[in-house]
This record gives structure tokens, C-alpha cells and sequence, in this order.
């Protein structure tokens, strides 16, 4: 009876944690889409600079890697890393740590760059919301001509 006490208390445990680490991920997830709203608002004004020649694509690129990368996903993750791991009980060294804390951050910045390659290619807001990828404006085209 005693062993099977501790079995349950420890899988409760093990569930515990798995579903801390389940809500983690969507929460980084959540808060990376607000990329598309604001690359979506970008998008005609540097394309406008970029054609009249104030600065090269390449540039913006690379502050938009820095900052939204860095400075919007990594940075937040991890803030937020920091005190779950602890809190969740996982192994109090540094090699599992850095790991996790690495599986955050590249997560982070997964759905970043995921949620701008859908800004890239829907134009409206409300399409980057509610329609998978496979629904742009591309095979919307595609799909309107084969029909007609």
C-alpha cells in the first residue's frame, strides 16, 4: 500500500510538471503571435524605404532579428525560465537547466519566425488569424482560377 502511495504521488508529481511545461509553451507560443500584427504594419513602409533606396532589405532584416528576436523572445523566455524551472522541482544542476532553458528560447523563437512567415504571406490581419498557411493568398489565387 505504501509503495503504491508513493508511485501515485509521484506521477501526480510527473504530471504536474509536464503540464507546467505544456502551459509554458503555449504561453511563449500566445505571446509570439503579436509578431504578425506588427510586421504586418510594417511591411508597407519598409517596403516603401527599401524601394526608394533610405536603407538596403538587408538591414532591416538584421535589427528585425535583433530585436524582435533577441530583445522580444529570447530575452522573455528566459525571464520566464528562470523561476519556472525552480518552482516546477526539476534537478537542481546546471547541464538540465541550460537545456531547458535552451528548449524555451529556440522555441520562442520557432513560433516567431513561424508567425512572421505567416505575416509575409497573407495581406490582411484577420487571414493571419484564422486561416493555416496552407490558405494565403497564393493558393487562394490558385484555387480561384482552377474553379472558374
Amino acid at each position: 500500500m505504501r509503495f503504491a502511495l508513493r508511485s501515485f504521488a509521484r506521477s501526480l508529481v510527473r504530471q504536474g510538471r509536464y503540464g507546467g511545461i505544456f502551459v509554458s509553451l503555449c504561453f511563449l507560443a500566445f505571446t509570439s503571435l503579436t509578431t504578425i500584427d506588427l510586421f504586418m504594419a510594417e511591411r508597407d513602409v519598409v517596403t516603401a524605404e527599401v524601394n526608394s533606396g533610405l536603407y538596403q532589405g538587408w538591414v532591416y532584416v538584421m535589427c528585425k532579428l535583433v530585436v524582435d528576436g533577441l530583445l522580444l523572445r529570447a530575452l522573455p523566455a528566459a525571464l520566464y525560465a528562470v523561476p519556472f524551472y525552480w518552482m516546477a522541482g526539476f534537478r537542481a544542476e546546471a547541464s538540465p537547466w541550460f537545456s531547458f532553458l535552451f528548449t524555451l528560447m529556440l522555441f520562442s523563437l520557432c513560433i516567431g519566425a513561424l508567425s512572421i512567415l505567416v505575416g509575409i504571406d497573407l495581406d490582411r490581419r484577420a487571414l493571419a488569424r484564422t486561416r493555416p498557411l496552407p490558405h494565403s493568398r497564393y493558393a487562394l489565387r490558385s484555387s480561384s482560377r482552377s474553379s472558374s
